[in-house]
């Protein structure tokens, strides 16, 4: 967990189980769910999720919404404190917003369909649009994901990275992609400030400590949730 003022942020891992907050969740990852944001010191039953689509849709969300799913978004924002932003991921990049006044948040999942959609620039966007808050104006953490060393592609869906020449890694024959690096590009190319991106060194393919679809191949997808709220 980590703290920016008003800020908090952060991200389960295996010690945790399977943390979920969607509907159809199965009464382990439920209980995991409670017992997790309550050592943390947060209801609950103030969580907004996204229903994750692998896109790059984002919406706007309020105390309102508390409690429910958003289906078909990956990229969520709020002005409302108290509201508690939640996604899942495995291995994708869960990407944090908030603005230096710490009077907005906004989260996003970031998968490869997701980067290649820009889905950061969208959140941006939707930030400024609703609550006109600048790019400029905002601080984003790259969390934990697949780093470089472990995100194989194959030359099927190479052109979808071709404006990132630089993110693009030959090693021994195979094609590596720096998903991270595309995002901080993109980042930039929104005019926020070097100096306000952070980026995690934690591989989640590397460490054992968090659940990895590409590692592991389980059959049903395992989990940890990464979420961000504002508390007066």
């Amino acid at each position: 967990m980590k703290k920016d003022g008003k800020v908090t942020y952060g991200i389960s891992n295996k010690l945790n189980g399977q943390v979920d907050y969607r509907p159809d969740s199965t009464k382990e990852r439920e209980g995991n769910k409670i017992k997790y944001f309550n050592s943390l010191g947060i209801d609950p039953s103030y969580i907004v999720g996204a229903g994750l689509v692998h896109g790059n849709n984002v919406t706007a969300v309020s105390k309102d919404d508390r409690g429910t799913t958003i289906p078909s978004v990956d990229g969520l924002v709020s002005n409302d404190e108290g509201v508690v932003l939640c996604l899942t991921v495995a291995d994708c990049l869960p990407v944090y917003f908030y603005n230096v006044d710490k009077t907005v948040i906004g989260i996003a999942h970031a998968g490869w369909r997701g980067v290649v959609g820009s889905i950061v620039t969208e959140v941006l966007k939707k930030i400024d649009k609703e609550y006109g808050v600048s790019a400029q104006d905002m601080c984003i953490e790259i969390g934990p994901h697949i780093h470089p060393c472990h995100f194989r592609v194959q030359e099927d869906i190479l052109d979808n990275f071709i404006d990132y020449p630089d993110c693009i890694l030959r090693k021994n024959g195979e094609i590596f992609i720096d998903l991270a690096g595309i995002v901080k590009h993109q980042l930039r190319g929104c005019s926020v400030p070097e100096k306000q991106i952070t980026l995690s060194d934690v591989c989640t393919h590397c460490n054992q400590d968090f659940f990895s679809y590409r590692r592991d191949r389980p059959e049903k997808v395992e989990v940890q949730t990464a979420w961000i709220t504002m508390r007066g």
